[in-house]
């Protein structure tokens, strides 16, 4: 039940290359509780793996005895000192908390552990054991997948900004189609789709722009963004709602002066399906309409769900509406002068644009009325929903 990295780092020509594997946590029986709060390193000999020496030191300020729990090695240092980081989460069931192992060259005395906090305590992957965890260099993100959570197996994604965490909050992000604990879980970063993370504000008085490193996000599909007022209302700053099939809806506020975020979670800010399109109907008012349910292959869902800007930090969030006739995604949700939405095109089974069949077409459009919250058949159009459907493709 212990974790262990591997590092090997250059420091210079005073110590050269380190070789190590960084050990904690575990039970010197099987099934029996953790004891040990030591950190073990080894040191290999030489240029190969068959030799070296084991230390190891206590940091009373570290975390307590742990199983089950996870370790992942940043590949580069992350502090100008370049000490290397390792990160521990999880283990006996209860512990919530993100670790930080600070590394230097002297061990065992120039070991540190750090607690990190997210900017939202209260947004967190929650205790759990038997999950394993990631960092991507490419997008700079750590993840973890699966676990238990109360002897319950957890089938969600979940990811923190490595560069702002202490100042960012756990997403919860897509989820597998089976509930995983005690598997194993390799990155392939050949896969890894170029995605810019860091958003930019253009300011036409001075024909400008400028980055906002803090409000970085990864988002490679087609996220519905729409400006809302706050509420209570800030005549300093704005809000910007985001919504995105992958993981629940999150807000940023835009001061008018300074950096922008971090992006924050809507409290209840799951609509229950993955919506790929939506349309505010009203001012601060938005509507999402049709998507899927995640699975091999994805259900088609009619769900439909609106969220007031109101509710955004009040902790209501999404309320369920009344559900599309016909179960559709890859569709158009279109405001009309009438302040009804027209949902238009998509698909009706499971095939995708890349792999299009004619048979799954929706064709038939239907509206929404905004007061009376139901929708209303309109007539057929075959042209359309192909075209429709051919534009919402996120491939």
């Amino acid at each position: 039940g212990h974790a262990a990295v591997s590092d090997s780092h250059d420091y210079g020509a005073t110590f050269g290359t380190v070789r190590r594997m960084i050990v904690y946590g575990g039970s010197p029986t099987l099934g029996g509780p953790a004891t040990d709060n030591r950190v073990h390193i080894f040191t290999f000999s030489g240029s190969g793996f068959a030799s070296g020496t084991w230390s190891d030191t206590t940091i009373a300020s570290g975390p307590s005895p742990l199983y089950n729990h996870a370790m992942v090695l940043s590949p580069h240092p992350w502090n100008p000192a370049g000490r290397r980081i390792a990160w521990l989460y999880g283990g006996s069931a209860t512990s919530n908390v993100l670790w930080r192992l600070e590394m230097g060259r002297l061990e065992p005395a120039d070991i540190q552990w750090t607690s990190t906090s997210p900017a939202d305590p209260n947004v967190t992957p929650g205790g759990r054991v038997g999950h394993t965890m990631f960092y991507d260099g490419q997008s700079g993100k750590l993840s973890i997948v699966g676990g238990s959570t109360a002897a319950t197996p957890d089938r969600y994604l979940y990811q923190i900004e490595r560069d702002l965490i202490g100042g960012a909050d756990w997403i919860k992000g897509e989820q597998a189609a089976v509930s995983l604990s005690g598997h194993a879980v390799g990155f392939d970063p050949s896969q890894y789709k170029v995605v810019a993370r860091v958003p930019e504000i253009y300011d036409p008085a001075n024909n400008s722009w400028s980055l906002q490193p803090l409000a970085a996000r990864s988002e490679d599909y087609y996220p519905q963004q729409f400006l809302v007022p706050r509420t209570p209302f800030r005549a300093d700053s704005c809000r910007v709602v985001i919504v995105a099939p992958q993981r629940p809806s999150e807000y940023l506020d835009i001061p008018a002066t300074g950096p922008a975020g971090p992006w924050r979670p809507i409290a209840n800010g799951d609509p229950g399906f993955s919506p790929y399109t939506a349309a505010m109907y009203q001012p601060g008012k938005i509507l999402v309409a049709g998507g899927a349910i995640p699975g091999l292959p994805p259900a088609m869902v009619g769900y439909a769900a609106t969220l007031s800007a109101a509710n955004v930090t009040n902790g209501v969030g999404w309320q369920q509406s009344n559900a599309m006739l016909s179960p559709r995604h890859f569709h158009n949700l279109v405001l009309l002068p009438t302040g009804a939405v027209l949902a238009v095109g998509g698909m009706t089974g499971t095939s995708v644009p890349d792999d299009w069949d004619p048979a799954d077409a929706a064709i038939t459009p239907e509206s929404w009325d905004p007061d009376l919250r139901t929708w209303t058949s309109l007539q057929q159009n075959p042209g359309i929903a192909r075209k429709a459907a051919a534009s919402r493709s996120p491939f």
